[in-house]
């Protein structure tokens, strides 16, 4: 025996530390050009906390209190404040979009099979929710002016397994929501309104009174 674990694997590889000369092959081509010597290329920070008052006071203060799990000081004055700006009856606050996203699907209880209309162009939560469950996700091409769904082309996208339409607000645009309720009453649809970018948004026009409606939030 010469020391070696007996693993079947042989000894493990030695691991070089990655340096100008040697960058590990999976680092992105954007590294890559910085290592050449390019590093003034701009790049735009992906999920970066700003600063701009007190933030840091309060999360010592969740922090003091003990209320690191939901449903604490902050989370309650955050509900009335929605409730209270925006005339909710109840605001339930979730550690996310994607997690409102998958609650959502569950309430519709959908079955393997079914089919849910959502644009081409969305975070990849949009589909993941239906998907998990076995729903098919019918991708429907965007408006070139909005980047949100096309309202004209749901209709055609509309099968008998049709269950429910996903439009999502993107980039603070709300979609044409008149139109996609009128839409979801025709055919008895479900609607749940993936506002991730859309908070504060205001429709121009009054939405049809049509309660099949779930709007979900996600705060900045």
């Amino acid at each position: 025996m010469d020391g070696t674990p007996a693993t079947g694997h042989g000894p493990r590889p030695v691991r070089r530390r990655a340096t100008e000369s040697n960058p590990p092959r999976y680092w992105p081509r954007l590294v890559n050009c910085q290592l050449r010597g390019f590093a003034d290329v701009d790049q735009i920070p992906f999920n970066k906390p700003f600063i701009a008052g007190k933030e840091l006071h309060y999360v010592a203060q969740a922090v003091t209190f003990g209320n690191l799990g939901g449903d604490g000081r902050f989370t309650k004055q955050c509900c009335r404040v929605l409730e209270d700006r925006f005339g909710i009856n109840e605001v339930l606050l979730v550690p996310s979009c994607t997690a409102a996203l998958e609650m959502a699907a569950m309430l519709l209880d959908l079955k393997p099979g079914d089919e849910v209309i959502l644009p081409s162009y969305t975070f990849v939560s949009t589909a993941n929710c239906v998907v998990r469950m076995g729903v098919k996700p019918i991708f429907v091409d965007i408006r070139p002016d909005t980047l949100n769904i096309d309202d004209a082309l749901i209709e055609e996208a509309i099968t008998e397994r049709t269950r429910a339409i996903f439009p999502v607000h993107y980039a603070g645009v709300a979609c044409e929501m008149d139109r996609i309720m009128t839409i979801a009453e025709k055919y008895g649809l479900r609607v749940v309104e993936d506002a991730a970018a859309g908070c504060q948004l205001v429709l121009q026009r009054p939405r049809p009174r049509f309660d099949r409606s779930a709007r979900l939030l996600q705060l900045p």
